[in-house]
């Protein structure tokens, strides 16, 4: 196993399989930690050919102009080392689909054998492709498998080209054992509150969640709705709470 990250993140607090499998030893931090373009690319160009020296095959690869696009794009270029020794990976799983060009520029330049699985969460589906509707176009093409999150995203993903047979719909875990079930019955005043934790757009569905609040208020519940969350619809919704009548709730 090697995974491939930009950011450490916060890791003095992680999940428990981390410290179990030690998969902090095993990831690679990219050069994405430097946020400066120009750095990067000069870390990739004086990195490069000390890379080549360790591994000469990677000189191989670059047959077509195509391939050399590899060099070009820092973030596949760190990353082709790793998939020219022999014991190379049978699966690359990418997470988070913005990523997966990387992954694809090393497939056309033959470093990618093994099967290229592409995860779509959200954003990377809705905002980008509405963005860039022609971004994933190579990514349809080169990858064995499409996995979204919902009915909704696969349907986004036809509608711009992906092939149906590719994608499978793979929701998100949760622990139930983590979560047991609990009747909930109404406290004795009748409070309840909500708490609503999305990003402020129109497909999360909040414009639905005012106007139930507003259906409860009128029907006499004692309901308290707090909405954690930022995004294009703010002041949109702002102004429907204030039409619907319930911003003091």
């Amino acid at each position: 196993v090697r995974i491939f990250a930009y950011t450490r993140g916060r890791t003095y607090v992680v999940q428990p399989e981390i410290e179990i499998y030690k998969l902090l030893e095993k990831t690679v931090f990219l050069s994405a930690e430097i946020k400066n373009k120009l750095f990067r690319w000069t870390k990739q160009l004086l990195l490069f050919p000390w890379n080549c020296v360790q591994n000469p095959h990677l000189l191989k690869c670059f047959k077509t102009l195509d391939s050399m696009k590899i060099f070009v794009w820092p973030d596949a270029c760190e990353m082709a080392k790793y998939y020219i020794s022999p014991d190379s990976f049978d699966v690359t799983h990418v997470q988070f689909s913005v990523d997966a060009p990387n992954l694809v520029y090393l497939k056309r330049a033959g470093l990618l054998s093994g099967v290229l699985v592409v995860s779509y969460r959200g954003a990377d589906a809705y905002i980008h492709l509405k963005k860039h509707p022609d971004c994933y176009n190579l990514v349809f093409q080169y990858a064995d498998k499409l996995l979204t999150v919902s009915e909704v995203i696969k349907h986004l993903l036809i509608e711009y080209g992906a092939s149906e047979d590719k994608i499978m719909v793979h929701h998100s875990g949760i622990r139930l054992r983590e979560f047991p079930f609990s009747i909930r019955q109404f406290p004795q005043d009748c409070h309840v509150r909500l708490l609503c934790i999305a990003r402020l757009v129109k497909f999360k569905g909040v414009d639905y969640l005012l106007e139930a609040v507003s259906c409860l208020k009128k029907r006499g519940y004692n309901i308290q709705l707090d909405i954690l969350g930022d995004g294009p619809l703010k002041i949109d919704y702002a102004d429907k709470i204030e039409k619907l009548g319930i911003s003091d709730i």
